[in-house]
């Protein structure tokens, strides 16, 4: 559920004030891109800045006692029954006239990149085949992968990804950080290696059986897709959860004062982390 990213601890001014107090602002599922005036949850806390809790339980604050709840690519990690619970969570903490607002992967403009992609392969457009594999791998990989990184993992850690800058304009600065790092790791600088002694004793262990033990572990963490949102059924599950004034935003646009100065769905040069994603809010009704 995690995101990336270094922390962004220079953008306090999307704490906007209201009246004769300051706003108070939450950021779940934050990662290592989180607001340090802001209240920013995580499964783990890696900055004194982060409380850490699993968003699959009950959300330790008291109703109405936030201005303005985020989420980023986190709803999509629930399935669609425990994904309401939680966004039920979100709207129960939000203040009247509180905003929520929530970003995950758009399976419509997923499905229109792959159906663009496929035309142009079938035409033997130069180049398309590569475009083609990214959008299969962009709508099915992270739903369907049984390890980390998965068959996007490799392709972007080919010694030359063929399609990069498709890549990263279906994708995001996220991927091209990925990517780049790739690149010096093959250069020597760092190794990774995702099997060592814990993985042979559990091959002992289990066996023939090991893979299906491995692969089930794995889907149990919170890598996967479990369910997905177009702007049609997300704006139903905001009006499931009692919120009114739901629209669709832009990456860079939303009804809260100052909130790209926060640097969380667009960097300081204005470019989009996750280009792919559907950006939603609502209104907490009086």
């Amino acid at each position: 559920m995690a995101t990336i990213l270094e922390p962004h601890t220079q953008h306090d001014a999307a704490t906007a004030p209201l009246g004769n107090r300051t706003a108070e602002c939450l950021n779940l599922g934050c990662g290592s891109r989180f607001v340090p005036s802001w209240t920013n949850v995580d499964i783990r806390s890696r900055s004194p800045h982060v409380i850490a809790h699993d968003l699959r339980r009950p959300l330790p604050f008291p109703d109405a006692s936030f201005d303005f709840v985020y989420t980023s690519h986190v709803l999509e990690h629930f399935d669609r029954d425990d994904g309401e619970t939680f966004l039920h969570e979100a709207a129960r903490m939000l203040r009247p006239g509180g905003i929520l607002r929530v970003v995950v992967p758009d399976v419509e403009q997923l499905a229109r990149v792959y159906l663009d992609a496929l035309q142009r392969a079938d035409e033997g457009q130069p180049g398309a085949d590569a475009d083609y594999q990214w959008s299969l791998l962009m709508l099915f990989d992270q739903m369907l992968r049984d390890r980390s990184g998965g068959a996007m993992g490799d392709y972007l850690r080919q010694a030359h990804v063929p399609n990069r800058d498709f890549v990263v304009a279906t994708s995001g600065t996220e991927t091209e950080s990925l990517m780049d790092r790739q690149v010096k790791q093959r250069r020597g600088l760092r190794r990774l290696f995702s099997r060592g002694g814990r993985e042979r004793l559990w091959r002992r262990l289990f066996g023939s059986r090991f893979e299906a033990y491995r692969a089930g572990r794995f889907r149990q963490g919170g890598e996967i897709h479990r369910w997905m949102y177009d702007r049609y059924s997300l704006r139903q599950l905001f009006e499931r959860c009692g919120l009114g004034e739901v629209r669709r935003c832009a990456a860079a646009e939303s009804r809260w004062p100052g909130f790209h100065e926060a640097g969380l769905d667009i960097d300081s040069e204005g470019r989009v982390y996750k280009p792919e994603s559907i950006y939603m809010e609502g209104v907490q009704p009086y």
